[in-house]
């Protein structure tokens, strides 16, 4: 057996109920949950609820090991089994309970010399005693344990009304002493009644390998007070609308659990979807690299590069939050010509209609751009045109305008200078977009592009508008697919946080 060494913070404090519950925890007899504590004023009276002596001991017996642990002074009750029967027990689970009862340590009772121990049960009395103990083993120990088994009420019919007035009066009298009690009480031979009154007067219970935070129970004042009736319906409907409140919140946490579980597959299949590309130009490069082609050494290290890159782009819309991205004001022009450059056939044509930069991560932003124009190029075909440009507002370029925009025949810059200087320019947020002349996107099939393995290539898995879908959400960029102007496909994306102005794209 152990001995507790205690901690600073452990020292000067008032025994809690949080003891006994760590007793349980650790217990490798009892198996089930235990519920942390509420917010009862008594947290150390508890009652075990058990119907065989397996589920009574696996409770009782790591209860009175802790205290042993802990130093402080552990009180049986025995009753329904004899002391020797209790000490056996404890033997088997391990506690060396005969050097124990030889320091003291740990004391046997029987009701004789504890709740009848003048010829009769009285509440008071026996709360006497109790208070008596306490103060007796605080002397030497760390504090007072005590758990009785509460059949002893049997044979000399007691009034149950006195036994249920002495678990009230226990519970005044532990939170302010240096003492913690376990009732035990059998299902199987106490009446309904009583273990009904039971449950309301002990703030947590152990029933079934449980411990419970006892939403049914009712303070001492309430239960023995005149407006009793007036208080449990109080309690009742607070304790529906209590539960009401976990349930849904355990729901939507379910629901948060689900979508973690759902986002975590398909970064995986977006990791081995994104690194297709640079690992199969590396396979292909590898054997010339390694007998010398300098121009193949440099194709095996920018995959490998890429292949680095993708990794942490990934990790970042796996993660949801871009709080490990270094922002950055990059020119979107820029980043659309070095995205193309990768995908681009020769045949096929960008047109940069962008003259301004975003805060964003520039690996971040090359990707989504590369799947983008990748996205167009594969459903647009070899000759498609595809066009990226300002977001700012409706009339910010020739693609975003509205009719009576573009016949005026003023250009973007045009624009802008009608519109406010430069710096307020530089400072509101707007956006970006991609659009195509290729065969767009249906309006019915619009909302379901983003979603993860939703494709119209026999020859693809549905992943790179998945991956430009939460990398947007991770910078929190609204992000929508429509119609471009020429019939094809639009992917715009606002509410982007804006440097200042870069050079216009040639």
């Amino acid at each position: 057996m152990s001995q507790h060494t205690l901690t600073p913070s452990d020292e000067g404090k008032t025994l809690g109920l949080e003891s006994g519950l760590e007793a349980l925890r650790n217990s490798p007899t009892f198996r089930g949950p235990v519920e942390p504590l509420g917010d009862h004023d008594s947290h150390d009276h508890l009652a075990l609820v058990y119907e065989t002596t397996e589920e009574q001991f696996s409770a009782a017996i790591p209860f009175v090991e802790q205290g042993l642990d802990r130093n402080e002074r552990c009180l049986y009750i025995a009753d329904e089994n004899s002391k020797t029967e209790v000490l056996a027990a404890m033997r088997d689970a391990g506690v060396d309970a005969d050097a124990a009862r030889e320091s003291g340590a740990l004391t046997l009772h029987t009701k004789q010399d504890t709740y009848c121990r003048n010829g009769g049960f009285d509440p008071d009395d026996m709360i006497a005693f109790l208070a008596a103990e306490i103060e007796a083993a605080t002397e030497e120990y760390e504090a007072l344990r005590v758990t009785g088994e509460m059949t002893w009420i049997f044979g000399d019919d007691p009034e149950i009304a006195d036994l249920v007035e002495y678990e009230g009066k226990l519970n005044r009298l532990l939170p302010d002493e240096n003492g913690i009690a376990l009732c035990q009480y059998n299902r199987n031979r106490f009446p309904a009644e009583v273990l009904r009154d039971v449950v309301r007067t002990h703030p947590h219970l152990v029933y079934d390998n449980t411990v419970c935070h006892n939403a049914y129970y009712t303070p001492p004042e309430e239960f023995f007070g005149p407006d009793r009736p007036a208080r449990e319906v109080d309690r009742m409907l607070d304790s529906l609308r209590d539960r009401t409140t976990a349930t849904v919140s355990l729901r939507e946490r379910e629901r948060e659990l689900q979508r973690q579980n759902d986002r975590l597959e398909s970064f995986a299949s977006m990791l081995a979807h994104e690194l297709r590309n640079p690992l199969t130009i590396a396979q292909i490069y590898l054997q010339s690299a390694v007998e010398g082609d300098e121009t193949a050494t440099e194709k095996v290290d920018t995959a490998l590069d890429r292949i680095e890159e993708m990794i942490d782009v990934l990790l970042v819309t796996a993660r949801g939050s871009d709080s490990n991205a270094e922002c950055e004001s990059v020119a979107l022009a820029t980043a659309a010509a070095e995205a193309w450059a990768e995908v681009a056939p020769e045949s096929a044509d960008l047109v940069v209609e962008a003259d301004r930069t975003i805060r964003t991560d520039p690996v971040h932003i090359w990707h989504l751009l590369e799947n983008l124009l990748r996205n167009a190029v594969e459903h647009g075909g070899d000759d498609v045109t595809v066009r990226v440009g300002d977001l700012e507002d409706v009339s910010s370029s020739s693609e975003g305008r509205s009719p009576s925009d573009r016949s005026s025949g003023q250009s973007p810059r045009e624009d802008e200078a009608s519109g406010g200087s430069e710096d307020e320019q530089s400072e509101s947020s707007g956006g970006f977009y991609v659009a195509d002349d290729g065969p767009g996107i249906p309006a019915a099939d619009r909302d379901a592009v983003f979603e993860a393995g939703h494709t119209t290539d026999d020859a693809g898995i549905g992943l790179g508008l998945t991956f430009v879908a939460q990398l947007a959400e991770t910078y929190e960029w609204d992000c929508t697919v429509t119609e471009s102007e020429s019939g094809g496909a639009r992917f715009e994306f606002s509410g982007v946080e804006g440097g200042s102005r870069a050079p216009s794209a040639k």
